[in-house]
């Protein structure tokens, strides 16, 4: 595993570097190998100190040369032009060759992006129906210590991998400015997408939700500026999850800031929560929806006459059948019209847990829901779909 982790931080400055489009790069790279865990270490408290001028290849060799390097690969690059994604196949043909002779285990090109992240999803914009092109910006760690997985936008489709996070944004620069973030004012809009959870059981979370990123000052345990109710990154603010779901439980909850269990509803989990949807009307085969196919999920924010929320309410459609919930009565009600006032950004997550069951498990009292008291946490497809994100007025 530490040698495994050796080469990260090299292809990883490598890899930043390579971003920028039609970029010109002549360098000579130099992988000194050493204690990894580390290594990585310093590393990550030089990228952090450095977040703003972005010098991760410098990083990644200050942190190596304080280990006492054993040995030393090199490898030459010429100068060269290209467009994003060419940029990054020819870094991954370097990367694969470092180490590759001399019996310490290297990550092939592949096996980077599989451990890694862009910090781009892509070159290209999301279409935004009802707003404009965004930007997709990814997550550096899923939790403080622990990389976030891959999140790519093919063919205006995002494809979140396990432990992938992705936020909204109107630009994807070399580093996290909040005031970059979406900030989309949902009173009285109408939020929808496609959505494609099969291959997903219990202990898995598709999930999209909005929280209070833009214009937060705090820039959290994570380092990109991320906030939410339960204080994953250690920032807290409103969050309003739209869909956490997997193929036999889905949830809809509002949530004010530092309110982990929040207001919520839909098919699975415990109270105070409870269940409006049957596992005869969700699941593999649902009457109403079958999640083995895609299906729209739209989120309406319908507001009192002086613009005040009055619930949040969540429609699956899927071959002219629907499943409606609504989440109202919430006693913070105020404090989320106030977040979706000022504006949230939009942001999608995939994740699992061999105890999921808060979201997915039998109630502890009615006995209600699909999963066992452990979730399995690893029947978890290589990544879910979202495409056709529209938002538009009431």
């Amino acid at each position: 595993m530490a040698a495994f982790r050796i080469v990260s931080p090299l292809i990883f400055a490598t890899f930043l570097v390579g971003q920028a489009l039609a970029a010109e790069i002549s360098a000579t790279r130099v992988l000194e190998d050493a204690d990894a865990s580390e290594a990585l270490a310093v590393n990550d408290e030089c990228w952090n100190a450095n977040a703003e001028t972005q010098q991760p290849y410098h990083c990644a060799l200050s942190a190596l040369q304080r280990q006492g390097a054993r040995k030393t690969a090199v490898v030459e690059e010429s100068t060269r032009e290209a467009s994003f994604f060419k940029e990054e196949e020819g870094l991954e043909s370097q990367a694969e060759n470092v180490g590759k002779d001399d019996g310490v285990p290297y990550l092939s090109g592949q096996e980077y992006h599989d451990h890694h992240h862009r910090t781009c999803s892509g070159p290209n914009r999301l279409n935004l129906h009802g707003y404009g092109p965004v930007q997709l910006m990814n997550a550096k760690w899923n939790v403080p210590g622990e990389l976030a997985g891959a999140v790519r936008v093919e063919a205006n489709v995002v494809k979140p991998s396990i432990t992938g996070r992705t936020y909204f944004t109107s630009s994807c620069a070399s580093s996290y400015k909040s005031e970059d973030f979406v900030a989309l004012r949902l009173l009285g809009k109408r939020f929808s997408y496609m959505s494609d959870v099969s291959g997903t059981g219990c202990g898995c979370n598709a999930a999209v939700y909005f929280t209070s990123m833009h214009g937060a000052t705090d820039k959290s345990k994570c380092h990109d500026y991320y906030c939410d109710a339960s204080n994953v990154c250690g920032a807290n603010c409103a969050e309003v999850d739209v869909q956490e779901a997997n193929m036999v439980a889905y949830r809809a909850t509002l949530h004010g800031k530092g309110d982990i269990v929040g207001n919520g509803t839909g098919y699975g989990g415990w109270a105070p929560h409870q269940s409006v949807w049957t596992k005869g009307e969700y699941g593999p085969d649902g009457s109403r929806i079958k999640t083995t196919k895609p299906y729209r999920v739209s989120v309406e924010f319908p507001t009192t006459p002086d613009g005040h929320l009055t619930a949040m309410t969540v429609t699956l459609l899927q071959e002219g059948r629907s499943l409606s919930l609504a989440v109202g009565g919430y006693s913070r009600m105020q404090e989320i019209s106030k977040a979706l006032h000022a504006g949230m950004t939009p942001i999608i997550s995939y994740w699992k847990a061999k105890d999921l069951t808060w979201m997915d498990g039998k109630d502890r009292k009615s006995g209600v829901g699909p999963c066992d008291l452990k979730g399995e946490g690893s029947k978890c497809g290589e990544h879910v779909k979202f495409w056709d994100f529209k938002l538009e007025t009431l």
